[in-house]
């Protein structure tokens, strides 16, 4: 599931567009108005890519960040302000030693491009327990130099890099943070709600995803953003990461566009 950016992530020009207006991307119109304001991305099928031609899976990863940089770049054009990535979870980290190592690497690449010019804003999430240290302390510089007190108006789009992450620990993280905060005094434990659960989860991670796109054929949330994807809308796609270019994906938005989100309400 992992993958990384290989290049730099480079804005649109393009000035920016009313609600009224609309685009078409390879023939497909959404309405601005329409488009979901977080994307969340499972970018699956990078390995199967690989071994359907012959190449190792570092190579597919390679490919899968070229595709990962389109899709960043058509979210610019677009104006959507927020896209989280799945880099790998906590269960791929049990891969062989040789992957993981190429990974870790290659993540390290793509935090110092966006450290040398940043163009969108990166806050990553997830367990440190499998990171090596020089990936931590470059990963702590950039989110430090893109954070949103410094300069926010020069970021079109904030990325999340869910690395060495789990849905289900993130939620215990969460009720754990909480009850020490009881135990001290701080909070009291009749207070605790599902506002507040969110609001700690939140301070930590970040909030529910619109739409959530998973591609390589698998139909599953895998452990990823358990607790914030309560009512995203999903797209399931056979298509492999690498392959699934900006016709798919504005298929995936014309898709979301006709979608009628009521939260459990009759509307």
């Amino acid at each position: 599931m992992g993958f990384i950016v290989q290049s730099k992530l480079v804005p649109s020009r393009r000035p920016s567009l009313c609600c009224c207006e609309r685009f078409s991307l390879n023939e497909i119109e959404v309405n601005s108005a329409q488009l979901p304001g977080h994307v969340a991305l499972i970018p699956d099928g990078n390995g199967r890519w690989a071994e359907g031609r012959g190449l190792s899976r570092p190579e597919g990863h390679s490919a899968g960040s070229r595709t990962l940089e389109k899709v960043v770049n058509l979210c610019m054009r677009l104006e959507i302000p927020q896209v989280t990535v799945f880099v790998c979870s906590t269960e791929n980290m049990n891969r062989s030693p040789k992957e993981i190592s190429v990974l870790m690497e290659l993540i390290s690449e793509v935090v110092q491009i966006l450290e040398e010019k940043p163009l969108v804003r990166l806050k990553w999430i997830g367990s440190s327990v499998h990171i090596p240290e020089f990936l931590r302390k470059r990963l702590d510089i950039v989110t430090k130099l893109t954070s949103k007190d410094k300069n926010p108006h020069e970021y079109r789009l904030q990325l999340t890099m869910a690395i060495d992450y789990g849905g289900r620990a993130e939620i215990a993280d969460t009720a754990r943070r909480l009850a020490v905060d009881v135990r001290e005094g701080k909070l009291d434990a009749e207070a605790v709600d599902e506002r507040m659960f969110d609001e700690y989860l939140r301070s930590e991670s970040v909030g529910d995803p619109d739409l959530i796109i998973r591609t390589g054929g698998q139909k599953r949330l895998s452990n990823f953003l358990l607790w914030q994807s309560a009512y995203s809308e999903m797209y399931f796609s056979d298509i492999l990461w690498p392959d699934f270019d900006e016709k798919e994906v504005a298929e995936a938005f014309r898709w979301f566009a006709t979608r009628k989100r009521n939260y459990g309400l009759v509307k």
